[in-house]
């Protein structure tokens, strides 16, 4: 880019005249500006004004010129040592008449630090500068740029230099003679330069060899090897050596010997002539017919010096010196045959060849004699062998016959081998033109035995029903011999066991335990119905049971069967097996409704009577309540309630939707029709439910509810007894009465009335109710009263007081009176001593409650083990356990009686067979564990056992 500064000068005058500027201007110019009398000098970079008033105003030289820029016309060159060469440049801009314009060369690395100069050249302008290499550089780092002197100015490009080596000749000679320009000779790298070398050899010499890069060169460039000559290098490029020897010229021909292979052949035999120990410069031999070297010549070298019987003479020459021959004469011999004859089979080496074809054939001749094969091939025969069936591992094989079927005869490897898959190789006899052939015997794999579960099966199954996981599949009631069972063979309970069959090979067996599950009939018995109910609407019908008209009938009512009074035929089916017919009487009634108070009316009182109508043969009645948000249910023995017995709050002034079913001994039927009946529209007093009132508590902690009233904040609920009154306040409607302050007595009969708190202030008390507490006194389990222990370690059992904290047995025998201390309702005579054996004891119990022992209950008489050894086998009671309620609503509990202290293993299955529930507990703490609120509705199977025991209880979920 040019850099241009400009002056601007302003001339103010009335009258101006313009002058042209020199563009020679230097950074040094200036000028003087005249007018007016006034003269004013300025220099380049000053600021003119003028207001010179004269009309002859001058402006002389004020401006500045344009810089130089310097450029290479080319980036690279590669060149040889010494090489010139044209460096184009160019230049713009001002430039002085006496700049000179100059290439520099840098060192190897790049480097302008000591510059060489290669060529210059004076001018102004563009143009091209003559360079020339310096000698003795060699590399590609060279750097070259053109600079100028006036001005000082670098080239803004660089020209990228390589210089390459020049090519050298090293040419040598002998003893004996010379060669021009010996040694090292270099030519230039461009490869456009040749170089020619005279070679002379001395006096009474001759050339004897020349070798160029290492190999012969016969031929010279001019002249001879006897007088000497030239070998010239055109074009070279690349390096090059030359080496020449001499040897004496003009020797005597000298041979020492001429031979034939055999001077003795056969008439129709040839034979090769050969010489030796030929001497002379440039001697040469030609077999020939005539000693002198005329007649017929024969050639030297396979197969032309190949000849029969005659006489022969090797002739030698020379450069000088006489020719010298030997004579070789070659005797013909009469032949003979020889005739072998031979049978081979399949091939026959001979006379170096193998032949595969039957023929005669001529061999090599020795001392005349030809011999001759008269050959008769016999082809290989395959031995042929029937193919061995495949085996199942461990069966027997026979032997492999040794002789074919094609009658060949052989052995065979390796041994049999009756458990794996093996190759045999069978190999005829020696001297049997026969080929090894290869037999396979295949032995299956060993079959693995089929994969198969225990099974349980209903009565009446079959083999045919039994299930495993294989082929061929085979049933057996044995382990191992005996014969495959048939598919008609009934089931029975025990082991039986399967095979499978891959490959025709019979597996081991698995034993497979089978279970038959007997479901036993249902009890005969009375079943109540609605009218006009249809059994499919019954729960569980054609599931859990199915019902038929007769005992023959094939096939279950179906559902859509209205059942009347009369009898039925019922099965149940468990675990998917149905039991054998069993005779039912179905008792059809009126679904019960409610008769008092008139549906529609409202009560006149919270605690009031609802009342059903009566079913004739109903133990107990279900009573469902829907209002306020949430259905409610209460069983009860009679056909009445109130809403008082309801868990949870009664709403007052609210219509509450009313239906009742009839229950018969745990059956339960449908709801009769709905009836509508509202509470009180106020609340007035409440009191303890109705259920409640004189009962024995069943503990200290059994909650006590009285009544709900609506809005209540809190209920007050007062026990008097022996004229002393104690409260206890609640926020809801239920207390224990262990809370009192002071404590309950155990065994007293407390009168409990209940008042609520509305809106703060406390309202009056309602009526009176009795209730009474537990005994606090246990005994020893009336089942062990009288007994003889079998043993020290013998349980005894007293009954359990919920809330006690130990146990004191107390045994007295009128004159002696021991007493051990439990911390369950247990004890083991093996855990105390003081004791005699086979003595009767009247043994008390007391329990300790609240950190006070209580009174001792009821004695009862047991009698010690007759020795303090542990029997092998003890006696226990009898294990036996009940569910209670049953059926049940909500929950049941497990009473068990007898057993031990062993822990007690409960498992709970639905009709299907799918367990619900397992666990285990404690034996005293069975009774305590709530069961089934998780339960749906139906018939379950409780499992219940301890040690060796098992009882099974069947329950009812409404």
């Amino acid at each position: 880019m040019k850099n241009i500064k400009i002056l601007l000068l302003l001339l103010l005058a009335s009258t101006g005249h313009g002058q042209s500027l020199s563009p020679r201007a230097t950074a040094t110019d200036g000028g003087r500006a005249t007018g007016g009398g006034v003269s004013l000098s300025y220099t380049i970079g000053e600021t003119f004004n003028s207001k010179l008033s004269a009309n002859n105003q001058q402006l002389t030289q004020g401006q500045q010129q344009p810089e130089i820029d310097l450029r290479v016309g080319m980036a690279q060159a590669s060149l040889c040592p010494g090489t010139s060469f044209f460096v184009p440049y160019t230049a713009s801009g001002y430039v002085d008449a006496s700049n000179t314009f100059t290439v520099e060369l840098s060192n190897a690395t790049g480097s302008f630090a000591n510059p060489v100069v290669i060529g210059s050249v004076s001018s102004m302008v563009s143009g091209t500068i003559n360079a020339t290499l310096p000698t003795g550089i060699i590399g590609n780092g060279y750097l070259a740029r053109v600079v100028s002197s006036n001005p000082s100015r670098i080239s803004g490009d660089l020209v990228s230099v390589t210089v390459n080596a020049n090519y050298t000749i090293t040419a040598s000679a002998g003893n004996n003679g010379s060669i021009s320009s010996a040694g090292a000779t270099e030519l230039s790298c461009d490869g456009t330069e040749s170089k020619t070398y005279t070679i002379t050899p001395d006096a009474g010499y001759l050339i004897s060899t020349i070798t160029v890069d290492g190999s012969s060169a016969t031929a010279l460039t001019s002249g001879s090897y006897a007088a000497g000559g030239t070998y010239a290098f055109t074009n070279v490029n690349g390096n090059h050596t030359i080496t020449v020897t001499f040897v004496l010229g003009c020797s005597n021909v000298a041979l020492a010997s001429a031979t034939a292979t055999a001077t003795a052949i056969c008439s129709s035999s040839t034979t090769t002539l050969t010489y030796s120990g030929l001497t002379g410069g440039n001697a040469s031999v030609t077999w020939t017919a005539n000693a002198d070297g005329t007649g017929a010549t024969y050639g030297i070298g396979s197969p032309s010096n190949e000849v029969g019987p005659g006489t022969y003479y090797a002739y030698a020459t020379g450069d000088c010196g006489s020719p010298v021959s030997i004579v070789v004469t070659v005797i013909p011999t009469t032949g003979s045959e020889h005739t072998t004859t031979i049978t081979a089979c399949e091939s026959y080496d001979w006379n170096g060849q193998t032949y595969t074809a039957s023929g005669l054939y001529t061999g090599a001749t020795t001392n005349c004699v030809t011999e001759k094969l008269n050959l008769t091939i016999t082809q290989r025969s395959t031995p042929n062998f029937t193919q061995v069936a495949p085996i199942c591992p461990g069966a027997s094989l026979n032997a492999l016959p040794t002789t074919s079927t094609n009658s060949i005869s052989g052995t065979w490897l390796p041994a049999l081998n009756n458990t794996q898959t093996t190759e045999y190789t069978f190999t005829p006899n020696a001297g049997v033109c026969a080929s090894t052939t290869m037999l396979t015997i295949t032995v299956y794999p060993i079959t693995t035995a089929p994969s198969a579960q225990a099974q349980t099966f209903c009565n009446g199954a079959t083999i045919a029903q039994l299930t495993a996981v294989g082929t061929q599949l085979k049933w057996y009631a044995v382990a191992s011999n005996g014969s495959p069972l048939v598919s008609t063979t009934a089931l029975s309970a025990g082991t039986y066991y399967v095979s499978q069959t891959l490959n025709g090979c019979e597996s081991t067996r698995t034993p497979v335990a089978v279970s038959i599950a007997s479901t036993p009939p249902i009890v005969s018995n009375t079943f109540y119905v609605t009218s006009n109910t249809n059994i499919g609407d019954l729960f569980g019908y054609n599931s859990i049971y199915s019902v038929y008209a007769s005992l023959n009938a094939p096939t279950a009512l179906a559902q859509t069967t209205a059942l009347s009074n009369g009898n039925y035929y019922a099965t149940q089916t468990q675990n998917g097996c149905e039991s054998a017919k069993t005779q039912v009487t179905i008792v059809t009634y009126a679904a019960p409704t409610i008769t008092s108070p008139t549906c529609g009316s409202t009560l006149n009182a919270i605690t009031a009577p609802v009342t059903a109508t009566a079913v004739t043969n109903a133990t107990n009645y279900l009573f469902e309540i829907t209002g306020n948000g949430s259905t409610r249910t209460y069983f009860s023995s009679t056909n009445s309630f109130n809403l008082t017995q309801l868990q949870g709050t009664n709403a007052y002034n609210t219509a509450y939707s009313i239906r009742v079913a009839a229950g018969f001994n745990g059956q339960l039927g449908n709801f009769g029709s709905a009836c509508s009946l509202t509470t009180p529209a106020v609340a007035n007093t409440t009191q303890v439910i109705s259920s409640m009132c004189g009962t024995i508590l069943a503990s200290m902690t059994t909650p006590i509810y009285c009544g709900q009233i609506v809005n209540a904040q809190a209920y007050r609920f007062e026990f008097t007894t022996g004229g002393v009154s104690r409260n206890i306040d609640s926020a809801t409607n239920n207390v224990q009465i262990n809370n009192l302050t002071g404590g309950a007595a155990y065994g007293t009969a407390y009168s409990v009335r209940v008042a609520a708190q509305v809106a703060g202030s406390w309202q009056a008390f309602g009526t009176a109710c009795t209730v009474t507490t537990p005994a606090a006194s246990t005994q020893i389990r009336t089942n062990q009263c009288g007994i003889t222990l079998a043993n020290k370690w013998s349980i005894l059992y007293c009954s359990a007081v919920t809330g006690a904290t130990a146990y004191r047995f107390e045994w007295s025998n009128g004159g002696t009176v021991l007493t051990y201390s439990s911390t369950t309702s247990n004890m083991q005579l093996g855990n105390y001593t003081g004791w005699a054996i086979n003595t009767t004891y009247s043994v008390r119990v007391a329990v300790q409650f609240g950190g006070t022992w209580q009174a001792y209950g009821s004695a009862c008489n047991v009698k010690t083990p007759a020795t303090f050894a542990r029997q092998n086998a003890e006696e226990t009671v009898s294990f036996t356990v009940k569910a209670v309620p049953n059926p049940f609503e909500t929950d049941y509990v497990l009473m068990a009686q007898g057993g031990n202290q062993t822990p007690v293993q409960v498992a709970v299955y639905d009709m299907l067979g799918k367990q619900v529930e397992q666990f285990s507990v404690e034996a005293s703490e069975l009774e305590n564990r709530s069961l089934g609120t998780n339960y749906s509705s139906g018939i379950y199977n409780v499992m219940i056992s301890q040690g060796d025991d098992q009882q099974v209880v069947r329950i009812i979920k409404k």
